[in-house]
């Protein structure tokens, strides 16, 4: 299969930028295009729909642990921020 790769110049980062698609002049036209290079990829064969949907279950698992880490840091920060606010309270009362 070819594909072609489409070098552009980025004046906002000073490097070049490689898109699979030509850009629209309209909205990239600070973008100059430098080079079209056509590029032979192997192909890929489609796996099985099993394997298809054990690898979407893999996905959403590491999503799902990935949250639940995010989640559990957070909730910890507030536990943490609401015993500040207690012993604060508590030192004012005793003071």
């Amino acid at each position: 299969m070819k594909i072609k790769l489409h070098y552009y110049y980025s004046p906002h980062t000073e490097e070049i930028d490689v898109s699979l698609h030509e850009r629209s002049k309209e909205y990239f036209g600070e973008y100059p295009l430098i080079q079209v290079l056509d590029v032979e990829v192997p192909d890929c064969e489609m796996p099985s729909n099993d394997v298809l949907r054990g690898k979407v279950a893999d996905s959403l698992r590491e999503e799902k642990a990935r949250l639940l880490a995010e989640c559990h840091q957070a909730t910890k920060a507030i536990d943490e921020k609401i015993q500040q606010l207690l012993c604060l309270d508590n030192k004012g009362v005793t003071a």
